[in-house]
């Protein structure tokens, strides 16, 4: 999942790949959406950008239980291990 144990793996060439999913961002994002509900604001389904992250554009989209909000995953190989933005070097 990008942890750094899986990104320790890939730099001894014991693994090929791992796909990192933006576990830190997930929460940052959640916690803007519930400050903008708690104000009032709408919270429209729809592209959810951030400059400079790896998983965007993401997506905020509505389902049957409420709204989903959908980060792209990143494949992790030894060309693209030390990117500082994947969680598992932060």
């Amino acid at each position: 999942d990008g942890c750094s144990d899986n990104l320790a793996l890939i730099r001894a060439g014991a693994t090929d790949q791992t796909s990192g999913q933006p576990i830190p961002d997930f929460g940052t994002l959640v916690a803007d959406f519930m400050a903008k509900k708690f104000a009032g604001e709408a919270i429209e389904p729809g592209e959810v950008v951030q400059e400079g992250a790896l998983w965007s554009p993401g997506q905020l989209k509505m389902t049957d239980i409420g709204m989903m909000l959908y980060l792209s995953t990143t494949s992790i190989t030894k060309d693209n291990v030390d990117v500082p933005g994947l969680w598992g070097n932060q």
